[in-house]
């Protein structure tokens, strides 16, 4: 139980970090909006979860360069690399492959525009790894 209350103050202050706005308060570009999502929402340890963002702009996405992060349980927040897959699209991939030994709980990705001129509201998507 308090293990949970921990990780549970951990992701709070995760989320709330993830969610600042970029230098000097810079506002969100009301253009630009990022969608994330896996593959997969219950993995098993030694599965590989594929990670999707995309960006919606009605401009160029060449100047969008996005951050991913992971929350992983009792191990804290992770740099999560994503790659451009798709620039037509607005496509950015990453994966994560989950461990034999993967900490149980949930894991929170928070994917956020790294541009100081084209901030958009971070996007935010969570899966859980339970045995029963």
């Amino acid at each position: 139980m308090k293990r949970s209350i921990i990780f549970l103050l951990i992701a709070v202050s995760f989320v709330s970090f993830c969610q600042r706005k970029g230098p000097a308060g810079a506002a969100a570009d009301e253009r630009l909006r990022i969608e994330v999502s896996v593959d997969k929402l219950r993995p098993e340890p030694g599965e590989t979860i594929q990670v999707s963002a995309i960006v919606k702009t009605a401009d160029s996405i060449d100047d969008v360069n996005l951050r991913a992060k992971i929350l992983v349980p009792t191990k804290g927040p992770q740099d999560l690399p994503l790659t451009l897959a798709s620039r037509e699209l607005g496509l950015f991939k990453g994966e994560v492959r989950v461990e034999a030994d993967a900490p149980q709980g949930f894991y929170g990705i928070t994917v956020a525009s790294e541009n100081p001129s084209r901030q958009a509201e971070p996007a935010h998507h969570f899966f859980a790894i339970f045995s029963y």
